[in-house]
């Protein structure tokens, strides 16, 4: 298979059910997401984690199946971890008295037979991804943001077909985070990813298909918007002069009183609304209670963090 085909990954789960001894972490019936970029979202102990160690075969289900394969306009491949996968994991590590630099020369000679790989081919990601000023550092000298950096290049120097990510920007200030994201989105043009991460700035960003697991099933799958949608129902935005004359913490709390499932958030001289309770006319009528006529109420699209916020919000 040439790295530069077209094409994109199928997931496909077939009466699956994976277990911690007696406690299911996953029971997913049938499945089937494709895309470039696959985001896996969900609360702590949703299965993001579980899902991903499954598709690597470092779980084996106690029934079914979970598989993955590339696609493209020619041909389906069944994708092997060991030949096809790569993997950066929540908590990963880099050898602890190696230099990184010995530490991704052992990659490449690992990968690509040759321990130079690094300095031709995979410059570039070396360079994106600023790991080189870490080059003389040993594994325990890094930070957690420094390793998660060295083991996404790692993972993108071994040319994978998949790359999956637990928690890639855990540790990541916001240019690295961004800088990251950008890689992902260049990279994505030749090989597809799975990110289960708690960042909905980044996955927003980055994901064409969002996968949302609940205790341990899937909930909800689609594009971005259609997950937000299915999540929330919409968000409104409220805005006027009210500010000059009334308190906004005033509005704020009564709002939150009336529509006590929804979000709602002061955001500057305005106050955003999240949740299928809040319409247009039910806000409506609510400021004409409140004799607050001077009002304009503009649906907006729910950002993927506010309606992973109702969502979780509403398991409580």
């Amino acid at each position: 298979m040439s790295i530069d085909t077209p094409g994109e990954v199928v997931l496909q789960a077939e009466k699956l059910r994976v277990a911690y001894g007696k406690n299911l972490a996953l029971t997913i019936p049938a499945f089937e997401v494709r895309g470039r970029i696959i985001a896996i979202i969900g609360h702590n102990g949703s299965g993001k984690s579980t899902m991903l160690k499954t598709l690597l075969e470092l779980l084996l289900p106690r029934q079914g199946t979970l598989h993955a394969k590339w696609v493209d306009d020619k041909s389906e491949t069944r994708l092997v971890p060991e030949r096809h996968m790569a993997f950066s994991p929540e908590n990963g590590a880099v050898f602890e008295d190696l230099p990184v630099e010995s530490y991704v020369k052992l990659w490449c000679r690992i990968k690509h037979r040759d321990s130079n790989y690094y300095k031709k081919a995979g410059s570039r990601i070396v360079e994106q991804l600023s790991v080189t000023s870490l080059f003389s550092k040993l594994g325990r000298e890094l930070s957690k943001g420094q390793r998660r950096r060295v083991q996404a290049a790692v993972g993108f120097l071994s040319n994978p077909r998949l790359f999956l990510f637990d928690e890639p920007f855990d540790g990541l200030d916001i240019m690295q985070s961004a800088e990251l994201a950008g890689v992902m989105l260049e990279e994505s043009r030749r090989m597809s990813m799975i990110v289960s991460s708690h960042r909905m700035d980044v996955v927003e960003r980055i994901a064409d298909v969002v996968v949302v697991l609940r205790d341990g099933q899937v909930h909800t799958v689609g594009a971005v918007d259609e997950v937000c949608a299915m999540l929330c129902g919409g968000s409104i935005l409220v805005s006027s002069d009210i500010h000059q004359r009334l308190s906004l913490a005033t509005v704020v709390a009564a709002l939150k009183a009336e529509f006590g499932s929804c979000l709602v958030n002061q955001i500057g001289h305005q106050v955003l609304v999240t949740g299928s309770e809040a319409n247009l006319d039910t806000l409506a009528r609510f400021f004409h209670r409140q004799q607050i006529n001077d009002i304009k109420l503009d649906p907006v699209r729910p950002s993927l963090l506010d309606a992973m916020r109702y969502h979780l919000n509403k398991l409580n």
